[in-house]
């Protein structure tokens, strides 16, 4: 039998069950620090120079190789910043409280607060932050790591030039920004 389900019957539906699994994730994946977020579940072998991530779906990304709870993860906290707009968004549209998810988005995509617990003045880029296998010497020395994982990289190099092969006003954009994505990429890899 086939549902016929309104937008709004819809949103109102899926709702709770969006706000019990970010709150899962917002208790389950949370750092030590304010708005800080890092992947949970990650093998703790200490045979292994690189744990796997299974929880963030991305097991080749470069994250720190012996983890703390110190650690933090960018992408986690941008992917749970955009869940909070998103409910936010549904909340206001079927007339639940949003007040609180609208607040902590607009915390959790504050660049100040993003820059002092990211940013990476030494790399002018995002990082995620942890120890990794040539920190055992030092470690009280907290080393970044890359901020895209491969996959991601390669997907928007893969965007970017079907954008070049595509007549229109944003070609010539589309093969500027490939070409310094893909220098950065070759000279960091």
């Amino acid at each position: 039998m086939v549902r016929n389900l309104t937008n709004t019957d819809l949103k109102k539906k899926i709702f709770p069950r969006l706000k019990v699994w970010l709150n899962l994730i917002n208790s389950s994946q949370a750092g030590n620090d304010p708005y800080t977020y890092y992947w949970r579940s990650k093998e703790n072998k200490t045979t292994q120079l690189n744990p796997l991530t299974p929880s963030s779906g991305f097991d080749d990304y470069p994250r720190a190789s012996h983890h703390t709870v110190d650690e933090r993860h960018v992408d986690l906290r941008c992917w749970i910043a955009m869940s909070y707009s998103v409910l936010s968004d549904i909340a206001k549209r079927i007339h639940e409280e949003w007040q609180d998810y609208e607040a902590t988005y607009k915390l959790l995509v504050n660049n100040e607060i993003l820059d002092s617990l990211h940013w990476s003045p030494e790399r002018q880029m995002y990082s995620d932050n942890g120890f990794h296998t040539y920190d055992l010497k030092e470690l009280n020395n907290i080393r970044f790591t890359a901020t895209e994982p491969k996959l991601m990289n390669y997907l928007t190099l893969s965007g970017l030039n079907y954008y070049i092969k595509t007549p229109g006003k944003y070609q010539r954009l589309a093969e500027t920004i490939y070409k310094d994505l893909r220098n950065n990429i070759v000279t960091n890899v």
